[in-house]
C-alpha cells in the first residue's frame, strides 16, 4: 500500500508538483480556511486534467469505473500531502494580519508652493 501512494506521488513531475503546492499555500495563505479548501478543489481540478490527458493521448487505456476510482484516489492523496502546505499558508496568513495590527502606514509628503 505504501509503495503504491509512493507510486503515485512520483508519477506527476516537478513542475505539476510546484504547481500543486502552489496553489495550495497561495490559495490557503490569501483566502483563508476558504482559500484552503477552494485551492484543495482546485488541486483536485488540475489533477483531473492531468489524468484525463494522459488518457487520453494513450489509445490503449479505457476510462471505465476503475480509472474514475484511480483518479479519485490520487485526488485524495495529493491533497492529504498538501494539507500541510496549506496550514503553512493560513500561519503565513495569521502572522501577515498580526504585523498588520497598527493599521496602514500614512507618507507625508511636504508640501511645495506652486509658483503663480
Amino acid at each position: 500500500m505504501i509503495r503504491w501512494a509512493l507510486l503515485q506521488l512520483l508519477s506527476y513531475g516537478l513542475l505539476s508538483w510546484s504547481v500543486f503546492v502552489g496553489i495550495a499555500l497561495l490559495a490557503s495563505r490569501h483566502g483563508g480556511w476558504i482559500g484552503m479548501f477552494l485551492g484543495q478543489c482546485a488541486v483536485a481540478c488540475v489533477v483531473l486534467v492531468l489524468d484525463l490527458d494522459y488518457a487520453t493521448t494513450h489509445a490503449y487505456m479505457d476510462m471505465d469505473i476503475v480509472f474514475t476510482l484511480g483518479v479519485l484516489a490520487r485526488v485524495v492523496l495529493i491533497n492529504t500531502v498538501l494539507l500541510p502546505v496549506s496550514a503553512i499558508g493560513i500561519l503565513l496568513r495569521r502572522k501577515r494580519t498580526k504585523h498588520n495590527g497598527n493599521g496602514p502606514a500614512t507618507a507625508t509628503v511636504p508640501s511645495v508652493p506652486l509658483k503663480s
